[in-house]
């Protein structure tokens, strides 16, 4: 589907987030507007080469600049005449410029507040709040000043153009670090590996809710917006009063995936620690129904302890260390380990729909790639090139290519069917490689059950493994983390 989309810079941020909803497609950017309300700040060929880098990785568009307006399949310039139109913003309700990009759309329906869009590649940690303020927009009741001294201009770093830098700097008598990104990826980059955002409705402030960074917001009292509903993001109108605790609080927030239909699962009896810290990085980015770690509790006695600082449930699960060598690979495989990924989501996935099974070395990379169509399927796992190993079926790379256990999504229906599996052929040696034997060995058996595996082109976007990291939503793998120069797989 093709659309075309005149600015601001902002409200094409917001837009976006209905483009992906309705499924993507070719985004022609250009100033010429036809039949729809004006767009007092137009997107023209310097501020597209800004856009560009940034709107490459959004992978459900393909963008382009048109100098002229071309009539194409919907010009979500429309968005602007009913957002000017005060009949129908009462007759719906709307009151965010994201939400009515929705409505022009026809999916009004679809609209969240908590869920981010924007994918941001190599966030820059700056260790520091981001900081910006334009000449439009502003509340004069918005109190910088008790914000400068409870965070520290030496804690912050203002972002946009060097005269409201200046500015800033001047009114509120402050000395804040500056820097002018090269163009809106680098902003982008910055804004996403801050401690959070701190400004008004703003560029800079569309795209720190686009990723789903934490927010305290200069809201404009005549029309706030961008005040999505999120745990994380705090809109300042008139008469609310921030104190110092408040604004604690809101520096430890974070917005969170909902997957309220998945469980969590983990598996470590050896080094639980070191799965317990992947499981909470993971948490960072996800909110799921539960939770849950399978490790000895007698050999681990404190991680219960330790796990209550998280929303993590630590369960009793005992498993030999025994290993075997399977005949003619030269590996070796724990046999009680590879097991129980196989039989123990299957007991602890309580009421939810779907298991995510993650290991110490995978996990979430970035929430805003999920896509709730993965629900859909039985089985999704990081996708496996061609490659034959002995003991196994081969692997064609397209049929039965779908994937790695690692970080892997399964279906109620799927630790079902493999339950029935596994009885049926307990003395199949080959069941010591969990997801080569039940991703390949078995996967004929599975597919006459009615058992649905992702396709390679959907499992690509939930997972990667041994290969530089595109924009999926996890991975797996200490060499996929080498590739990536990712530091925190232990």
């Amino acid at each position: 589907m093709g659309f075309y989309h005149s600015g601001n810079l902002g409200d094409l941020i917001y837009g976006l987030f209905a483009l992906k909803k309705a499924g993507g497609g070719k985004l022609l950017l250009g100033p010429e507007q036809s039949q729809t309300s004006a767009c007092d700040k137009p997107i023209m060929q310097d501020s597209f080469n800004l856009l560009e880098p940034l709107l490459r990785h959004q992978d459900y568009i393909q963008a382009e600049f048109a100098p002229h307006y071309r009539p194409i399949m919907f010009d979500l310039n429309r968005f602007r005449t009913h957002w000017n139109d005060p009949k129908i913003r009462s007759a719906t309700g709307i009151t965010l410029l994201s939400e009515m990009h929705f409505y022009a759309l026809g999916i009004q329906q679809e609209f969240r507040h908590d869920e981010p869009w924007l994918k941001v590649p190599d966030p820059i940690e700056t260790g520091k709040f981001t900081v910006h303020r334009s000449a439009r927009y502003r509340n004069e009741e918005f109190n910088w000043e008790a914000i400068l001294k409870f965070f520290g201009a030496r804690n912050m770093l203002f972002v946009g153009l060097p005269d409201e830098h200046r500015e800033f700097s001047s009114l509120f008598s402050c000395n804040i670090p500056y820097h002018k990104p090269k163009d809106f990826l680098e902003l982008a980059r910055i804004i996403a590996g801050s401690k959070g955002f701190i400004g008004n409705q703003s560029f800079p402030c569309s795209i720190a809710i686009g990723c789903g960074q934490r927010i305290l917001q200069e809201a404009w009292q005549n029309s706030p917006d961008c005040a999505f509903l999120r745990n994380n993001l705090m809109p300042y109108l008139s008469g609310k009063m921030w104190t110092y605790e408040v604004m604690e609080k809101w520096a430890s927030s974070s917005m969170r995936l909902p997957l309220p239909t998945v469980t969590l699962l983990g598996i470590d009896t050896a080094r639980p620690l070191i799965t317990l810290a992947a499981m909470k990085r993971t948490l960072g980015s996800i909110q799921p129904g539960k939770s849950i770690l399978l490790t000895d509790t007698e050999k681990h006695p404190n991680i219960a302890a330790i796990a209550a600082t998280s929303s993590i449930e630590v369960r009793h699960h005992t498993q030999r260390d025994v290993s075997v060598t399977f005949p003619g690979t030269g590996r070796r495989f724990f046999i009680d380990y590879e097991m129980a990924v196989m039989t123990e989501p299957l007991k602890h996935i309580g009421e939810s729909s779907h298991v995510l099974y993650m290991e110490s070395d995978g996990g979430v990379v970035q929430a805003a790639s999920w896509d709730p169509d993965f629900l859909l399927y039985d089985y999704i796992g990081a996708p496996w090139g061609a490659h034959n190993d002995v003991g196994w079926p081969a692997c064609d790379g397209v049929t039965n290519a779908v994937g790695n256990s690692g970080f892997s999504l399964m279906s109620r229906k799927f630790c079902e069917k493999l339950s029935i599996a596994l009885n049926e052929r307990s003395t199949d040696p080959a069941r010591f490689s969990c997801d080569r034997w039940m991703c390949r060995t078995i996967r004929p058996w599975m597919d006459h059950h009615g058992v649905k595996y992702a396709p390679v082109s959907v499992a690509s976007k939930f997972s990667c493994e041994n290969q530089k990291w595109s924009g999926s939503f996890g991975f797996h793998g200490r060499s996929t983390a080498a590739l990536n120069r990712w530091h925190f797989v232990k």
